[in-house]
This record gives C-alpha cells, structure tokens and sequence, in this order.
C-alpha cells in the first residue's frame, strides 16, 4: 500500500471533496490522509467507513481515487499580497504576459532556483547570501543569464519577491510580472471633483505657488458651504475624458453635507504628479530598501558575560504619563531593556515617553556602560551591584526603523559592537528578552499607586481611566530602577534557581571586561537628526530657534567653502554651487543634531575636521537650555491651537481670495488670461493623466451639488475600454461601503511602455483663441497658389516629438525599461 502523495501538496491546501472544503493537513507514516474541517464549521475531519464498520481517515490509494474521479478538487491558497494575486486572477496565456513584461520569465525563473538552493541548504534569506547568490546563477546557470532582460537583482528586492510572488514550489509566470503602473490608484474626494481638477490644472512646480493654489482651493469650498458665489471658468469632461474648459461659469449650489478639502500633502503629491517628469511616490534609496527589509540570520550560543545581548522595546499599556512641571499629558511610556543573553543579568534601561528610535537604543547600550546610581538599600545589600556594566560584543535586535537606521549603526560600529536582526516578525527569536520585558512591565503595574490629576484633559490625548493609570517620569524611574534590581538579585528557574547578579560575578571573577571605546562620541551621536539645514555665518535655526558660536561657525564655514573631498560613507547633504560673487553671503548644507532631552545644544556635524567631528553651538535663547525638545513642540501646538481660534486658515484662505478677487477687477482682461492660461495647461498629457487617472468623488445621493446657469451640472462620469481608447461611461462604480461613486481615469499604464510615452493629439484639448494676428508669407516671383518656387524645398511638416529631459536618478538605482526620461 502507497504510504506517501505522488503530488506535491503543501500544508495548509484547500481541498474540496463533493463541493465541502477541507484543509490538508498531513501525511501519516502508515499512509493515512487528515484532512481536517474549518474552524466554524460544525464538521469533523474527513473520514471513510472502513472494513470493520467504524470511521477512518483515507489512505493515499484512496485519496488519488478521489482525485482521478474528480470528486477531489485541490486548490492553493490565496496570496497574502492583494497585488501580486490580483496578477494570477485573469489567467493570462504565456504570450500575453510576455508581450505584457519580457522579463517575467527571468525573474520566475530566478525564484524557482532560489527555491532549489534554499531547500538545498545552498544560502539564506540574508543579504549577504542572496548576494552572492545571485552572482552567481549570472555566472552559471545559463538558462537565467539568456533570459531576457537579464540583471543583477538586488537583495532586498530579492527577499520581497521571494516572500510575495507566490511560494515554493509553486511558481508561476505570472508571479514574474511586474505591477507596476499596472495596479489602478484611487482617490476619493469628498466634493466635485471640478473643483480639485481646476485648482490643481491651475499649479506649477513651484513650492509657493502649489501653496497659493491650495489656499484658493479651500477658500471656494468654504465659500461654496456657505452658499457663496464661485465666478469663475467651468472645467468639463470632453468625449476622450479629458478635462478642458468649457463655455459656462460655475455656480454651485450649498451641499447638503459640507464638503471637505483634501490634506495639503495630498494635494502638493498631485499637483507635482502632474508636472514632474516622474511620479514623486516611487523614488527609494538603499537605506529605504535597507530598513523595510533586511534581517534574518542565526546567533550563536553565548560562552561569557557581555558576548551576547538582546535589546526589545514595548509600550506600558497600563500606564499614562503627565510632566510633573507643566501637567500637560504626554502618552504611553516606552521601556527599553538590554539584557546580557549569558547571565539573563538587565545591563541598561531606558525609560522615556517618546517613541522607540535609534536615540532610545543608544541611550540604552550607554547606559548599560556606565555605574548605576541605585537605592540605597541595595548598595547595602549587594555592593557591587551598580558595577553592572560592560560594552556589548555583539546586539540582538528586532527590524524597528530605528535599528537600522544609518546613525544607530555608525554608532555602533565606532564602538566595536557588532549588531544582528532577527527575523522579520518572529519575536520567537529573542523570546527570552521579549519575557524579561513582560515581566518588569508586570512588576511596574503592580506596584504603582493611582495618581489625581485632570483626567478630563487627559482624556482629549488617549487617556483610558478604566485601563490605564496616570503618573510622572519622575515617579516611575525610581520605581523602574527598583524593580529591576529586585529582578537582577532573584532567582531565575533558566539559570538553575540562581539569580542573575551572582551568574553575572562568577564569571568575570578573574578578567577584565570591555567598555565602550569612546563614550563621548556615542554621546555626541545621540539626538534627533536635521537635514539639508542651512548653516549661515551667523549659526543655524532649528525648530524656530537661533544657535550660533562665533568661532566654531567661521571655522566650519570656511571649511565647507574650501570644497574638500567628503570621507568615504559620509552622509553631510550635497553642497550648492560655489557663487563666485564675493557679495553674496556664504552658506553650506549640513547635517544638526539635537539630543532630545536638551534643546539647549545643537551639534552640527563637520565632515572636514580632522578628524570629523560633531561641533556644539548653544541657542541664542536662553530659556531652551535644559528644556526637553517635546516640550517646544508641545508648546508649539498650544500656539498652533490659540492661532487657530484667532483666525482659522480658512479664514486666512478666504482673505486671500478676496484680495485676490478685488486685484484681479482692476484689469478687465484678466479673466480672459485666466482663461487662456487655464487652456493652455490643460494641454498637458502629464497632467491631464494625473486629473483623470488619480482623482474621484463620492456622490451625495439625488441632490444635485451643482448647476450651469438654472441647470443641473454634467455628473462625472466612469470609463469603459473601447476600440478608440478610454470613453465615458454612464454606470458609476461602487465604493466599499456601497455608495455609489463616480470614478475618472483609468490604469496608470498603457499596454505597452510606448503607448505610454506617446504625446496625446493636439485637438484632444480645448485651446482658447488668439488674438495674435498672422499675415500671409510672401510669395517670390513666378509661384503660384500650390506650387513650390524651385529655389526653395519645401518644409517639412512638424511632428511633436518627445522632449529629452534630463534625469536626476542615478543610473545604477533606474528601474529597467523605465521612460522617466521622456515626456
């Protein structure tokens, strides 16, 4: 009898026996099939009625009965990634999907030889390995290196295609198909979608002017609300789904529910989609790539104190904090614990109200390299206990954005501590600290006393009096620090019912242990980092605030003037053009930190002193010295707040249009300006491709929102597929909570990439007419109406042919096939 399955099936597998579905789950050693039922169901695991009369699970014979007679039906999972199973759903043929993207079958194939080398044992998820290789199946594997389109696949792309375009064993062409461009991108606009159409039509690439046309755009909604009148030109759809400019003027009528703007940054993403040469949503660096997905690997087991340590963070649900000076609600606190993975001995803490960063991971691993200050009951007790210090040799860490961030790793680096990650979402990695943060937690909730203050207050920032309890950071860090020394001087059931301190002094009994090489550097490099700040002669401003030193600032000055070549791996932002007029005053671009427990100080980096350097310069403003950087921006959103019930920016917005609306009445010609330049942008196929394919409305029922002189105003419309390209549809679309939503454009991309580069037709966009006068070209002797003189060829006929645009992306990070460099 057959004791295995000819076909592979992967756990997990929906299989449909007589139309009820089952879920295979595994193979018995005597050949039995368990199929087990889904949860719900109210069923038991599939079962045959044997020779003896009783229930049995099916045998393999069995089962390949079943699905030779049809009866058995196995289908593979859905994948987690909604994209990439939206690219198996339309079963396109092999040519298509090749016509489509010439280099899915490399990349299918890169991913079925991934697979082999992983079940081999031949590499890892790491980016190191995946490196190496890809090299080498370039080098080798000849089917891959033919293939066309053929490159090296960087790591990290690697890992997300091997982890979303299907799974092992189960590869298809399809899964090798790139999405992009191809994956439709809605925007759902609480209002007529005339109004963004115009307002965005009407921006450039300037930064103020985009800001301008943003506060027109919320002054006519706020007019439009309050049942005001909006005179100006009337955009509408024309027969291709274009946007032109049509012959009437608006005049909308108050909505039943008050319309609402998009966010400003919505608003400045569109308005520079649809004048940029290319989308500012898809540019990634490698640090980017770097953070979303590198990780993976194995440690080794510890042999001494200080080899090995864990570092976790996690928010006190429990717990609320208030600053004690101010009384102002701040949040959750956030613990983070560094535990040495030998002696389970707590090395450093970190106790703050702020959100776990690469600054409360430095400050932790300084922390633990430093003597405690301790009760003094326990410095009694145990007199070596606050001399719980070493450098780490190396850090377990989990994938926070913090942990990889370039600073933290620098840091970490000056200081000769090596740093792994765990796995991506696997917290089984560092079990051990992830049970040691839970525990302390469970020591802090249960030993804190309630605190009265405004709950009322606190409330309005999240606060659960049912749940959580209010306190100071002043009053939970001592209490932080005695549990922690309770915990330190207790016995562990993994350490044999020894406690952690005693483990902890056995073994450096006898030898030296490691410190940090330079602790000031680490503390130089701890702080919230500013680019791109502009360094004058006078200092820098940061967060409203002047800092300056008179000499540090000349000496860097003159530094960055003199034009030195920058360190290898030196991140200081890319320097301006040198002016070589001697009037104009001097100015660098560099990078500042801030520790955020001191506003006081600003620590400007300094790549071309020898060596690079961190250069302190203090704040004009007295007060900020020893104020923490919350508090200014806390103190900000209270005059963000006291503003705001002065004179709203709609107001503010409001006041502008106005002004605007009376300048414009001087001149009578200014309408026919406004019309003519409101034509002559929406002759853009860049940005009639962003009005049309990324903006929507939700409709509010019958009620008409608009009307066209006593008229009802043209709805917008949906798009079908035609013969003659994209037309106009009657049917709406249907949001996802059933309302009924009109939706213009269609997909980003074209079918093919020349289709989208192709310049629209002219005559597809509305054009105003000119008053310029044209006169006829003269004639010379002897030429008749249509003949040529002989002396002269004719002209060709001009075509509009794409315009070459410069590219700032670097070659090496260009996508392949990409056209960002054509219009």
């Amino acid at each position: 009898m057959r004791t295995d399955l000819p076909i592979d099936i992967k756990q997990g597998a929906e299989v449909v026996i007589d139309d009820l579905l089952f879920y295979f789950d595994r193979v018995d050693p005597d050949g039995s099939v368990t199929l087990r039922p889904p949860q719900n169901s109210n069923r038991g695991h599939y079962m045959v009625v044997g020779k003896t009369g009783y229930p049995r699970n099916m045998n393999c014979e069995e089962f390949m009965a079943l699905f030779a007679a049809k009866r058995l039906i196995i289908r593979e999972a859905p994948l987690s990634d909604a994209v990439r199973q939206a690219a198996r759903e339309p079963n396109y043929t092999r040519k298509q999907i090749l016509m489509m993207d010439a280099t899915s079958q490399f990349r299918t194939l890169v991913l079925i030889a991934l697979d082999k080398a992983i079940e081999q044992g031949r590499t890892t998820l790491g980016p190191g390995s995946l490196r190496s290789f890809m090299q080498y199946e370039l080098t080798h594997n000849e089917e891959i290196s033919n293939a066309a389109g053929a490159w090296e696949i960087s790591p990290w792309h690697l890992q997300e295609m091997y982890r979303t375009r299907g799974r092992p064993g189960s590869r298809r062409l399809c899964d090798g198909m790139s999405k992009r461009g191809r994956a439709r991108t809605k925007h759902k606009l609480k209002h007529p979608t005339e109004i963004a159409a115009y307002h965005l039509s009407r921006c450039d690439k300037r930064k103020r002017n985009i800001s301008k046309r943003f506060e027109e755009y919320v002054a006519e909604l706020s007019t439009i609300n309050r049942s005001g009148v909006v005179d100006r030109p009337l955009l509408v759809l024309s027969g291709e789904g274009d946007w032109e400019v049509g012959p009437d003027r608006t005049n909308y009528l108050k909505p039943s529910s008050k319309y609402e703007p998009m966010s400003e940054s919505k608003f400045r993403s569109l308005a520079k989609e649809g004048s940029s040469k290319k989308s500012y949503a898809i540019g990634t660096t490698d640090q980017a790539a770097e953070q979303r997905f590198d990780g993976g690997g194995f440690s080794d087991d510890p042999r001494h104190v200080g080899e090995l340590c864990s570092m976790d963070d996690s928010p006190i649900e429990a717990l609320f904090l208030v600053d004690r000076a101010s009384m102002e609600p701040l949040g959750r606190p956030i613990l983070t614990l560094l535990m040495c993975c030998f002696s389970r001995v707590i090395l450093g803490w970190h106790l703050s109200w702020e959100p776990a960063s690469s600054n409360s991971a430095m400050k932790t691993v300084l922390h633990a390299n430093l003597p405690k200050l301790l009760p003094e009951r326990y410095m009694k007790q145990f007199p070596d206990l606050p001399y719980l210090r070493c450098a780490p040799g190396t850090i377990k860490l989990d994938n926070l954005a913090g942990h990889h961030s370039v600073a933290f790793r620098d840091a970490m680096a000056d200081q000769g501590i090596a740093v792994r990650y765990t796995g991506s979402r696997c917290p089984r990695d560092k079990a051990d600290v992830e049970r040691l943060v839970r525990t302390i937690i469970e020591l802090l909730t249960q030993e804190l006393a309630e605190s009265n203050y405004d709950i009322a207050r606190m409330r309005l920032y999240g606060f659960e009096p049912d749940k959580q309890q209010l306190c100071t950071l002043e009053e939970l860090r001592p209490i932080l620090t005695r549990a922690i020394c309770y915990y330190n001087t207790s016995r562990h059931e993994g350490l044999d019912e020894e406690q952690p301190q005693l483990v902890f002094r056995r073994d450096v009994a006898g030898r030296k242990l490691g410190i940090l090489n330079d602790a000031e550097l680490l503390k130089d490099s701890i702080g919230d980092v500013y680019y791109d700040v502009s360094l004058w002669n006078w200092g820098v401003e940061i967060e409203g605030g002047r800092y300056g030193d008179a000499e540090a600032v000349r000496e860097m000055i003159q530094d960055f003037n003199k034009r030195k070549k920058l360190p290898k791996g030196d991140i200081t932002p890319l320097q301006k053009r040198v002016n070589p007029d001697d009037r104009k005053q001097l100015v660098a671009k560099v990078k500042v930190k801030i520790d955020p427990d001191d506003s006081g100080i600003a620590k400007v980096w300094n790549p071309h002193s020898e060596p690079p350097k961190f250069v302190r310069l203090r704040s004009n403003d007295k007060s900020r010295l020893g104020k923490p950087l919350w508090f200014l921006k806390r103190e900000k959103e209270w005059k963000k707040q006291q503003a705001d019930e002065y004179c709203s920016k709609e107001q503010e917005a409001e006041n502008y249009a106005d002004y605007v609306e009376k300048l414009r009445n001087l001149n009578p010609e200014d309408d026919k300006r406004l019309h003519r330049d409101l034509a002559r942008a929406l002759e853009s196929p860049r940005l009639q491709k962003m009005l049309v394919g990324n903006v929507s409305v939700v409709d509010e029922g019958d009620h008409p929102f608009a009307t066209i002189d006593g008229g009802e105003m043209p709805q917008d419309e949906g798009v079908r597929e035609t013969e003659k390209g994209p037309q106009i549809s009657a049917e709406p679309d249907v949001d996802s909570n059933g309302d009924a939503a009109h939706t213009l454009g269609i997909e980003l991309a074209a079918r093919t990439r020349k289709d989208a580069t192709t310049k629209l037709p002219s005559g597809a966009f509305a054009r105003s007419p000119s008053k310029r006068k044209t006169t006829p070209p003269k004639k010379s002797a002897g030429e008749t109406p249509g003949t040529t003189p002989r002396n002269r060829k004719p002209s060709p006929k001009r075509t509009s042919t794409p315009t070459k645009v410069k590219s700032n992306a670097s070659p090496r990070r260009r996508s392949r096939g990409s056209s960002w460099g054509e219009i």
